[in-house]
C-alpha cells in the first residue's frame, strides 16, 4: 500500500497521468483484442471493458489505500437523496430530449454500435448500463483522481475533474465512437452531470451516490436509442407491408 500524504502536487500529478495512461493503454488492448475476434459480439465487448476498468479501478483504489467501507456508504442521506432527485430529474429531461433528437435520424448514427442485434444481446448492454457503467468511470476519475486532490485542493478538484473527465470522453471522437458535431452537443450535459456527481462525492465524502446516478443517468439514455431506433424499424415494416398489399 502506497501511502499519499507526504506527496507534493508535482508527484500527485505523476500518479494521475501515469494511472490515466495505464487506463488508456488497457482500453486500447481491450480494443485491439475484441477487433480481432472473429464474433463480434458488441454485448460482451461492453460488458467485458467494464468489468476489466472496474477491477482496475479497485486495484487502483487499493494500492493508494484509498478503498474503504467509508468510500461506499450511505453517509449524510438527506443531502445524497437531494443529489439523486437532482439527477433523476436531469436523467429524465435528458433522455427525452435524445429520444426527441435520435427519431429524426440525423443523430446518432456513431451510437448505433451499442444497439445489439438479439434480445438477449440487448438484454446484457441494458444489465451493463444498470450496473456497472457507473462504476466503470467513477471508481477512477472521483474514487481515485477526485479524491486524492479533494484533500488538499477542495472545490477545485471539482474543476480538475471536469477537465480530466471531458478529455476522457473525447476520446470518443478520435477513435470513432463518437462524432465531434455530437460530442460538443453533448458536452454541456455532461458537464452538468458530472458537475453533479464531482459535488455529490465532494460533499457527502461517498461514491455510492455517484455510482447511483450516474447508472440512471446512462440506462434512460440507453433507453431513449432503444426506442428511438425502434421507429425506423417499425416504418420500415409499415412500408412492407403496404407493398405487399399493393
Amino acid at each position: 500500500m502506497i501511502e499519499l500524504a507526504s506527496y507534493n502536487y508535482l508527484a500527485l500529478s505523476g500518479i494521475i497521468i501515469l494511472a490515466m495512461g495505464a487506463l488508456f493503454v488497457l482500453e486500447f488492448l481491450l480494443n485491439y483484442f475484441f477487433n480481432r475476434l472473429p464474433e463480434k459480439n458488441i454485448s460482451l465487448r461492453i460488458m467485458t471493458a467494464k468489468v476489466v476498468e472496474i477491477l482496475f479501478s479497485l486495484f487502483i483504489l487499493n494500492l493508494f489505500g484509498l478503498l474503504s467501507r467509508q468510500l461506499f456508504s450511505l453517509r449524510r442521506l438527506n443531502t445524497g437523496l437531494i443529489f439523486l432527485g437532482m439527477g433523476l430529474g436531469l436523467a429524465l429531461l435528458v433522455s427525452y430530449l435524445s429520444y426527441s433528437a435520435l427519431k429524426t435520424g440525423r443523430y446518432g448514427k456513431k451510437y448505433s454500435f451499442i444497439l445489439a442485434k438479439t434480445p438477449r444481446d440487448r438484454f446484457f448492454t441494458l444489465i451493463t448500463f444498470v450496473f456497472l457503467v457507473g462504476p466503470a468511470e467513477d471508481l477512477f476519475f472521483i474514487g481515485f483522481v477526485q479524491n486524492i486532490l479533494a484533500v488538499r485542493l477542495g472545490w477545485i478538484s471539482v474543476l480538475i475533474y471536469l477537465l480530466l473527465f471531458t478529455f476522457f470522453h473525447y476520446l470518443n471522437v478520435l477513435s470513432g465512437v463518437e462524432e465531434n458535431r455530437e460530442f460538443w452537443v453533448m458536452l454541456p450535459i455532461r458537464l452538468v452531470i458530472s458537475t453533479i456527481l464531482s459535488v455529490s462525492f465532494l460533499l457527502t465524502g461517498t461514491i455510492i451516490y455517484t455510482l447511483l446516478i450516474h447508472n440512471l443517468f446512462d440506462t434512460l439514455n440507453y433507453l431513449a436509442l432503444l426506442s428511438a431506433r425502434k421507429i425506423p424499424e417499425q416504418k420500415k415494416r409499415e412500408e412492407w407491408s403496404d407493398e405487399e398489399k399493393n
